[in-house]
């Protein structure tokens, strides 16, 4: 893990994957258990995927109720609840706290929400400067009646081909 943080920034990731913003979240929780989310990860085809340990991501990612990295990537799971927001509301409430945090300058996309069941996906990207290189995040959100369930992948650009990687493939196996 700790060639990773150096290869992908790490400071600036904290700063971005998964950061609840005060209007939209209110308060930190998780239903989904650390087994559910590997065996999710195992399900997606991300086979490498290692889940790093609380106290670590509780260090690194603490916005994250789970977080694990993918070779040249990191990874970040948190669920929300919905207190009143809509899905356009957060997807951009998302994008705007990981464009933000960006250094320089910022490019950002989202896809049309797609239904799936009882829930919406949304897919976006965010190309994000900073001194030490260009930050790209790939993300997936799931919104239902209950909350929103973030997964964002996360590397330098030289990876972005491994980012979107990632991120298809957890659309994917949502779908």
């Amino acid at each position: 893990v700790g060639s990773v943080m150096r290869v992908v920034g790490i400071a600036l990731l904290a700063a971005i994957l998964v950061v609840p913003p005060a209007r939209v979240h209110s308060q930190q929780q998780t239903f989904t258990s650390r087994s559910e989310i590997a065996e999710f990860l195992l399900a997606a085809g991300l086979e490498n995927a290692r889940l790093m340990a609380d106290a670590q991501r509780a260090a690194m990612l603490p916005n994250a109720h789970h977080a694990w990295t993918l070779d040249n990537v990191i990874g970040a799971f948190g669920e929300y609840p919905l207190d009143g927001h809509s899905l356009r509301q957060v997807v951009a409430a998302e994008i705007a706290n990981i464009s933000l945090r960006c250094e320089g300058r910022s490019l950002s996309g989202s896809e049309p929400p797609k239904r799936i069941g009882d829930a919406t996906l949304v897919r976006f990207a965010v190309s994000c400067e900073s001194i030490d290189g260009t930050i790209i995040v790939h993300g997936t959100l799931v919104h239902d009646d209950i909350g929103v369930a973030f997964i964002e992948h996360a590397g330098r650009a030289a990876f972005a081909d491994e980012i979107k990687r990632a991120d298809y493939l957890v659309a994917a196996t949502l779908k």
